[in-house]
């Protein structure tokens, strides 16, 4: 089992996906109960998803009576098998807290399902309650379901742990924006320090621009006041 996973990794990074998965559903064959191969699986299967979203949104783009359905079916069939997996390593091994943490990103970020990812993440903090990625995880998915408050402790939680992360801030302005025990002007300036605490750590350009716009709106915002 152990060369069947072995061989699945070198596919996925050297050769081809849809070998790596072949080699990763043989070891799980082979040994059903490892959560070490089901997560190995699952980023293959991911990844598999990702590569024929690419596919169908380049054909989509050249040719305009390209038809998406049959692409969307497997797409969401390897989506299926993703999830299947991760939530196999969540049974077997309950108490390691990568395994909810990792069920926690594919309901929210790949499977569209962001309440559904809210348990998750909550047993990945409570197994690990001093790693900041699980707790910014959990923020974040608090904002995206907008129960403010909760993003709020979670994201300062993870500030507490790791001050050193631009996105923390961002998310943790953008929570402040929406506090509604908050005047107006509060709000304000509690979003306008993480947003510039944002920006001195260097954010990727596309949450640059996003902190930027929203700094100058506030800016001004506060001027008229």
């Amino acid at each position: 089992a152990i060369y069947w996973n072995e061989k699945g990794t070198n596919l996925l990074y050297n050769y081809s996906t849809t070998e790596a998965i072949k080699a990763y559903d043989k070891a799980i064959e082979l040994d059903s109960s490892n959560a070490k191969f089901r997560r190995d699986s699952a980023e293959a299967y991911l990844r598999r998803s990702l590569e024929l979203l690419t596919e169908m949104e380049k054909k989509a783009k050249n040719d305009p009576l390209f038809i998406e359905s049959d692409y969307k079916k497997q797409i969401n069939e390897t989506l299926e098998k993703y999830l299947k997996n991760i939530e196999q390593a969540t049974k077997i091994e309950p108490e390691n807290a990568e395994n909810w943490n990792a069920l926690g990103v594919a309901y929210k970020e790949y499977l569209s399902k962001p309440e559904k990812a809210i348990e998750p993440f909550q047993r990945a903090v409570k197994l690990e309650p001093k790693n900041d990625r699980y707790w910014f995880h959990l923020g974040a998915t608090f904002l995206k379901t907008e129960k403010y408050d909760n993003a709020l402790s979670a994201l300062s939680k993870a500030i507490r742990l790791n001050k050193n992360k631009a996105d923390y801030w961002g998310f943790l302005g953008l929570t402040y924006l929406n506090i509604e025990w908050l005047n107006d002007e509060e709000k304000l300036k509690k979003a306008k320090i993480a947003f510039e605490n944002a920006m001195q750590l260097n954010p990727d350009e596309k949450d640059k621009k996003i902190y930027t716009a929203l700094l100058t709106k506030i800016k001004e915002e506060l001027d008229n006041r």
